[in-house]
């Protein structure tokens, strides 16, 4: 970790604990905050909005760094050469025969392979069965950018969120659901037979692989640059762009041709509270009290929040019946991963931040609560990387496009909705 952002770290956490020593005294003495205790909460909550935007910037410089000065597994004697560290990371010693015949085709394309990195590529093709005809199975550490990158664009990718189910092939999996929380227990008296059954109620869903596509342009001059890193390049675009479009369609998407949303009106999580009238904009301290008590206690304990970032800003300012802060920030924790340092609280709760999800208007549906340890996210391993030599040719570019099969539902056990997993707060019609 550098020292400077070491030393914006501390003064962040010295300004949590400002705000914090600050809530903790009013609460000692069972009152809200007078004036001047609020307008120095105020001015120190703006100035963490300020240092967190600042170590972000910091951890993200310093992912670039390492990420271009740390050599490739098995190479040895680069650490301090910068030429063979480019030249490693260009495809020299360490990489496995596929890995480097799958650089050189993102080179030089089909033209530039021997017969033997042809029949690499092409016998790892065959096996992946992802039906795009033309290009080639990515390899494992391309591919591990990628998704890290997916992660930071698509809240249902984050580790520790949904469940996610990496599978080798893209056959449907049925996955079976359990629908017993109106069965209980029951007294049998001494020598009585049991005349009645209790039996829970089975169903399944089943999660299919819808192929998203996207794609790339880089021109002829940066495919010719050494120094020039193309697999992090289009690994982290493609990421980007594959994790923004699974991610829309996990939070409204229609369970029709594309993945089922959490917040969809029809298909998504039912409705736990409604805001009352006059909240089209806003949803109030005690319409979040109310949401998470529409959830059923059996959940609660691997609950989170999940809501756009404008309807964060919206919580920020909010104070609850004591007239004290309902959000709480917590203090910043080593991440290498910018964005990564901030666990924060509402009511008690860890919340994920989703710019997929509804902002606040009219109707809307745009918190969510529960365990989302119930959304289901499918990925097969396999995806499929073209590059096309001559389409934007006229333009001095190349296109490279990649094809990725995933879905998503929600293994809503219950017909129940009182006893449904994740419970959705609605504003105000008016």
């Amino acid at each position: 970790m550098s020292k400077r952002l070491n030393e914006l770290r501390q003064q962040y956490n010295q300004t949590v604990k400002q705000m914090r020593d600050l809530h903790d005294k009013a609460e000692a003495e069972k009152r809200g905050f007078t004036t001047d205790e609020q307008a120095q909460y105020n001015q120190a909550r703006a100035g963490l909005d300020e240092l967190r935007s600042r170590i972000e910037r910091e951890e993200e410089l310093a992912e670039h760094q390492l990420r271009a000065a740390k050599p490739l597994p098995g190479v040895e004697g680069t650490e301090d050469d910068p030429d063979a560290q480019r030249a490693q990371q260009r495809g020299g010693k360490g990489r496995d025969k596929y890995d480097l015949a799958f650089r050189q085709y993102l080179v030089g394309g089909n033209q530039s392979l021997n017969d033997e990195q042809r029949g690499l590529l092409t016998e790892r093709r065959d096996l992946s069965l992802t039906g795009a005809s033309g290009g080639f199975t990515v390899p494992q550490g391309f591919q591990a950018t990628l998704v890290e990158t997916m992660r930071a664009y698509g809240a249902f990718l984050n580790p520790g969120l949904a469940t996610i189910l990496d599978t080798d092939s893209g056959n449907p999996i049925p996955v079976p659901l359990e629908d017993d929380t109106a069965n209980a227990a029951s007294i049998v008296a001494e020598g009585a037979s049991l005349t009645t059954s209790t039996d829970a109620t089975f169903a399944q869903l089943t999660l299919g692989a819808f192929t998203y596509r996207s794609l790339v342009r880089v021109s002829l001059e940066l495919l010719q640059d050494s120094a020039f890193d193309l697999e992090a390049y289009i690994a982290r675009k493609l990421g980007m762009r594959l994790g923004r479009g699974f991610n829309a369609h996990a939070s409204t998407g229609t369970n029709s041709g594309q993945p089922q949303g959490i917040f969809n009106a029809t298909v998504g999580a039912s409705i736990g509270h409604t805001a009352p009238t006059g909240n089209t904009t806003a949803f109030p301290y005690l319409s979040l009290v109310a949401l998470e008590h529409s959830l059923d206690p059996a959940y609660r304990p691997n609950a989170k929040w999940m809501f756009h970032d404008v309807v964060l800003q919206g919580i920020k300012s909010q104070l609850d019946s004591t007239n004290r802060p309902i959000w709480m920030p917590d203090y910043a924790v080593h991440s290498q991963q910018a964005g990564q340092s901030f666990p924060g609280r509402v009511l008690g709760y860890e919340y994920t931040i989703n710019q997929d999800a509804p902002v606040m208007a009219a109707s809307a549906r745009s918190v969510a609560f529960g365990d989302f340890a119930y959304y289901m996210v499918r990925r097969v391993r396999n995806m499929m990387l073209i590059r096309a030599d001559q389409r934007f040719i006229d333009q001095g570019q190349i296109g490279f496009y990649l094809f990725a099969r995933m879905d998503g539902k929600y293994a809503n056990p219950t017909a129940t909705a009182a006893r449904s997993p994740i419970r959705l707060g609605q504003n105000s019609a008016a």
